[in-house]
């Protein structure tokens, strides 16, 4: 029997896989539980896995494919040999289906690499998922998670406390479009420095596909203790909103009787904020 390469794609890029060696999970699920030969593509199908497919399909799948009526037609096996998605820890995401990105590899040049694992349930596909390509603004995020992924697990120094960071500039550059299958990301350091208990860094990351760029971007940034940062962030969120008010003029006392607030007389007064001067707060 002819062995026959498919690739399988999140539901959310049905459009990509119309006419193409490509099925969605849930005409793979159909494919599954199916008892008519003439529903199956001649030969056996090689499937593999593209993005857009979640934990739980890829595991229910799994589970299904040996009770499928044709199970010898299926060949899952690059299935059980795939790239650890990044905790939350060091991704800074609450939800596994949102975190975007494997765990990194440090390759021989002291760069690292990052394979992408998109879910179809992510934040950013829900509502933004219009053809056949990789949105840019998933190509962004991914980016964003690659410089926590690295950095936090990699990088800064292990001793247990947690690390805040500010993005100071970032620029992408698109080159080409990016379809859902196998795509990596390649994140280089290209300066850093060490400031008391801050860390800056200039870092370069590609997204490669097909061995090509399809996207470059550079960051400048800065990775706080957390605990450091929060304090900057409250103290620079207090004389903001100040500010905002002072901006809106006086405000006499309410005469609401059944007002539960109390009255606030606010002036102009407030200096204007220095982002640079919080930033820099050691």
């Amino acid at each position: 029997m002819r062995d026959d390469l498919w690739l399988v794609v999140g539901d959310r890029f049905w459009q990509f896989a119309v006419d193409r060696k490509a099925i969605t999970v849930s005409y793979l699920r159909g494919l599954l539980n199916s008892s008519r030969d003439d529903d199956l593509p001649a030969g056996r199908m090689v499937l593999k896995l593209g993005q857009g497919v979640s934990d739980e399909d890829r595991m229910e799948l799994l589970a299904m494919a040996p009770q499928a009526p044709h199970a010898h037609r299926f060949d899952f096996s690059s299935w059980g040999n795939l790239s650890q998605r990044a905790s939350t820890q060091v991704s800074h995401k609450l939800r596994v289906q949102n975190i975007l990105l494997s765990e990194a590899r440090k390759r021989e040049d002291g760069s690292y690499e990052l394979d992408l694992m998109l879910d179809d349930q992510c934040e950013l596909m829900m509502d933004h998922q219009t053809g056949r390509h990789l949105a840019g603004v998933v190509l962004i995020e991914a980016v964003r998670q690659a410089l926590l992924v690295v950095t936090e697990g990699h990088v800064l120094p292990r001793n247990g406390k947690k690390h805040d960071f500010t993005f100071h500039d970032l620029s992408v550059k698109f080159h080409r479009y990016c379809f859902p299958f196998e795509t990596r990301l390649h994140y280089t350091i290209r300066d850093m420095e060490a400031r008391g208990h801050r860390y800056r860094f200039a870092v370069d990351v590609q997204v490669y596909q097909c061995d090509a760029v399809v996207m470059s971007a550079s960051a400048n940034m800065t990775a706080h203790a957390s605990s450091s940062l929060s304090k900057i962030e409250s103290e620079q969120a207090t004389r903001s909103l100040n500010y905002y008010l002072a901006s809106l003029g006086s405000i006499e006392p309410s005469l609401d009787e059944t007002s539960t607030s109390l009255p606030v007389h606010i002036t102009n007064d407030v200096a204007p904020v220095n982002q640079d001067a919080l930033l820099e707060t050691p």
